[in-house]
Parts: structure tokens; sequence; C-alpha cells
């Protein structure tokens, strides 16, 4: 991949707060900036000794920044680790992924004096989607700490989806000047090969993690209705359970399993090997950024369904690789459902269209390299 020479020798430091996360989307742009020769460093709250992050040729250092924590005394602590490691490193660049880095590490930069910073928002997330009571009071201390920490010109905002963007700006977080649109960190077409189908049993498979607003209770009224006249279609659940309020009781996917029309099988790694076993991938979630599930189904040929919302409607094409249907509507989730499930040929010409347009729109090259530009142009700013 061949990328502007700017960078070459340029100290860039990436802070994020979730290991797996990193592992998931932002190794590959980690791996281009060392081969750029970029004088890479990580900071994440990774486990000493965990072999995943042995070998590497950016440096690594530990934070204690980790999503969830509620703690007061660890949060402030956080702080003044990430002051110290702006003042030890000076790093001409420093990019934040996911709200919590954002929120800290550009009041912490912006007090450091480090002026080139690059924000990723990888979706709004439960502190700007929800309308609870604990969602409306974060709010009071998370809207001032992104206004002071990004509101100012060398901080360039990246957003996967323009409806993301447009709600930053009307908070007056950022303005349109300094926004940009990357959409996901992109998606090896490659590593997936383009699924068979075939007629026969029909796995249906919900990739995300477990909470409510990803539509969850919708997939699972739907596939309670279908299995109980199409009892050859199965469907799956994989996923993490998570730290926030929106998360599902355990108890609650226990019950689920229990009833056997629908089978929660926990996190998984093999990614590309579960989605060689299925067919339909769903996502009928309330909000993304823009998800990775649909662009790794797509990837892997498979036929997608999803909803009319933010994220999800930009990943893909409407009536060419995936049905969308309105959100929190499982009628029409299980009739777009059904719809594949009964039709094998439908099922195959919508999946290779889905992993055409991965190609064409979300690979991982054409991601790496509009970061890497942005990089280059906020470096290169007066």
């Amino acid at each position: 991949m061949e990328v502007s020479g700017d960078l070459r020798g340029k100290r860039i430091l990436l802070v994020g707060n979730d290991p797996e996360y990193f592992l998931m989307h932002r190794l590959m742009l980690a791996n281009a900036l060392t081969r750029m020769g970029v004088d890479l460093h990580v900071a994440l709250p990774y486990q000493i000794g965990d072999a995943r992050f042995v070998g590497h040729q950016f440096a690594l250092h530990r934070l204690n920044l980790k999503r969830g924590n509620v703690n007061p005394m660890l949060e402030v602590r956080v702080l003044f680790e990430l002051a110290k490691l702006l003042r030890r490193l000076r790093p001409d660049l420093v990019h934040h992924v996911t709200l919590k880095p954002v929120l800290y590490g550009s009041a912490i930069a912006r007090i450091a004096c480090v002026e080139k910073v690059v924000n990723s928002v990888t979706g709004l997330g439960f502190v700007f989607s929800s309308n609870s009571t604990i969602a409306k009071f974060l709010r009071l201390f998370v809207l001032p700490g992104l206004r002071f920490g990004c509101n100012r010109p060398q901080v360039r905002m990246l957003f996967e989806n323009s409806d993301d963007a447009a709600v930053y700006c009307a908070s007056k977080i950022c303005n349109l000047d300094n926004c940009s649109i990357v959409p996901s960190s992109g998606v090896d077409p490659d590593v997936f090969a383009p699924h068979v189908h075939e007629k026969g049993n029909v796995t249906v498979l919900f990739l995300g993690r477990m909470l409510w607003d990803k539509g969850i209770g919708e997939f699972v009224e739907a596939a309670r209705e279908i299995h109980a006249i199409r009892p050859f279609a199965r469907f799956v659940m994989v996923g993490s359970t998570d730290p926030n309020p929106e998360s599902i009781p355990a108890e609650t996917l226990r019950a689920w399993n229990e009833e056997r029309f629908v089978e929660y099988w926990g996190w998984r790694s093999d990614i590309v090997t579960l989605l060689r076993d299925v067919d339909i991938l769903c996502l009928p979630s309330y909000r993304e950024g823009l998800p990775r599930a649909l662009l790794e189904g797509g990837a892997a040929g498979l036929a997608l369904v999803t909803t009319d919302v933010p994220g999800c409607r930009d990943a893909v094409r409407a009536g060419e690789t995936a049905f969308v249907v309105p959100a929190k509507n499982s009628k029409a989730l299980g009739e777009a459902l059904l719809l594949l499930i009964d039709d094998h040929d439908l099922r195959a010409r919508m999946g290779a269209a889905a992993r055409q347009d991965v190609k064409d729109r979300f690979s991982v090259e054409s991601v790496i390299g509009r970061t890497c530009q942005i990089y280059s142009d906020v470096l290169g700013d007066a």
C-alpha cells in the first residue's frame, strides 16, 4: 500500500480503552504505520504477558483507561497517567479512539499544549443515544469536557457516518470544518472466503454485543415466530456481554437458550470460520457508527438484514446487498428474514452483491490510506 511519506519519522500516539477493540479494528493501521517508518506508540489497558501484544514493532504503554469504570479515583488516576505519558513522549500527533479516550485525551492534550489531535468517534454510544436518567446525568459532564478538548482548530474529528457528525456539531463539540467521515476501520475481503449458499437448512446469525439497543429483543421475537413455522431455520447469537446499562442479563440469555428457538454461543474469536457456517447475518440495531458485523458478513458473501438507522444503512445498499427494515419492528424483521430463508437464489445474489460492495467501499487499504492522509493534513496545518 502506497501512502504519502510525510509521516516517516513522526511520533504518533494511539490511545484506546479496549484491547479487543484495538486488535480487531486498529492493529492493521498500527502495523501499516510502523511499516511507513512512523515512531508509533500505543496506549491501552492490555494485560502484561498477553501473547497477542508481543512482537509488534510499535511501543506499548499500559494505561488504566477502561470501559465501564465508574470509580472516580481511578478515573482521576487515568488523567494523570495520560498527562505523564504526553510529557514523556511529546508526540507530534495523538489519535484517540472511542468516547472515553476522546473525552479524557483531548482535554489533557489541550492542557499539555499538544495541538495535533485526531479523534475517532465510533458511534454515539449510551451517553448520547439513551434518554435514561443516568445518560442525561452523564451528559452534564461529558458535553462540557468534549467541548473543551475538541472544539479547537487543530483537532480533527473522524466519524463513521454523517448523522453522528451532525449530532456532535449540533452539541457544539466541533464544527463541520474539522470533521471527516472515515467509514469504519475497514475489513480485508480476501480473508473471507465467499459463502456457498446451499438449499436446505438455514442459519441466521446475530453478531454483536449483548445489548438491548442492538435490537436483540426484536431478533429473538422474530426467531420465536419463524421457528414455529420454519423449524429448519436456526437462529444463533454470538457476542460478549458488556459493562453497559443496556446489557442483557445473563439469566435472560440462559432462558432463551432453554426455550431452544435461539442459541447463544457467547463470544467467539474465530469470526472467519464462524461466518462460513451461517447463511444470513442480521443486525437490527437502533443506531451504530458503522457496524463491522455487517462489513464482515458482506465480505463473507452473506445476505444481510439490518435496520434503517444511522450507521446500519450506511454499511449496505438497501435492496441490493441487504433488506433494510424499520428499527424496533420485529414483524418487519421477521418478514425480511423469511424472504431470505425461503429463497436460496435470493440469498446467493444478495450475498455476492454484498461482498463486492465491501471490496468497493470498505477495504482496509482504502480506510488506512484515508486515515494516513488525515494525519498528514493535520500535521501540515500551521
